[in-house]
């Protein structure tokens, strides 16, 4: 059973930064040993969603595109939403906002989507 997964969820090619910072979290997690997998494009939906009713914790890393998040995760939410209705999933939801600013406002926004998505 998957506990922890993380995703990478820039949409470009290499991962920038959000890559960076998913593959970095794992460091930090003693006796953990997540799962982590890219989530840039349609290709990566199905495999993803397939991983949530068994996971206990899921962060996202990802940047912020005009203070919100980038269209195709934002796609692979409305899908998640009605896929984890469905099957009951339950996890805590972590989100790494990365941006090219210096002020930690500009996440805010996009934070409180995620916080509108969990509820």
């Amino acid at each position: 059973m998957v506990h922890t997964v993380i995703l990478h969820a820039s949409p470009k090619k290499k991962g920038g930064a959000s890559r960076l910072l998913a593959r970095g979290l794992r460091i930090f997690l003693n006796n953990v040993k997540p799962k982590v997998k890219a989530l840039n494009n349609k290709r990566n939906y199905e495999e993803i969603l397939a991983l949530l009713p068994e996971i206990d914790v899921l962060v996202i890393s990802l940047p912020l595109y005009v203070d919100s998040i980038p269209s195709h995760v934002l796609e692979f939410l409305t899908l998640a939403e009605g896929y984890c209705k469905a099957r009951n999933c339950c996890f805590r939801l972590y989100v790494l906002s990365n941006c090219g600013f210096i002020e930690g406002r500009q996440n805010q926004i996009q934070l409180m989507q995620f916080q509108a998505w969990c509820k």
